[in-house]
């Protein structure tokens, strides 16, 4: 679960970031599990998803989702 910290720090990146873009992505990791979240911008809504994805079990869904991310920004 993200802790109070790494969203502060996702709502930080609201305030400083020159994008345009309507949503903001963040994750958390450790290296081996990883958590995703994203701040829509427009509405003020924070949203994190409720699965910890892990390296060894998850990889081909955490590919897919980073290439997802990296897609929808260009």
């Amino acid at each position: 679960m993200a802790k109070p910290s790494d969203i502060a720090e996702l709502i930080a990146l609201d305030q400083w970031t020159k994008s345009d873009s309507p949503l903001l992505y963040g994750v958390v990791t450790t290296g081996d599990a990883w958590k995703f979240g994203y701040l829509d911008r427009t509405h003020q809504i924070l949203w994190q998803d409720i699965w910890l994805y892990t390296v060894l079990s998850d990889l081909q869904q955490l590919v897919a989702i980073l290439l997802g991310i990296i897609q929808s920004d260009s």
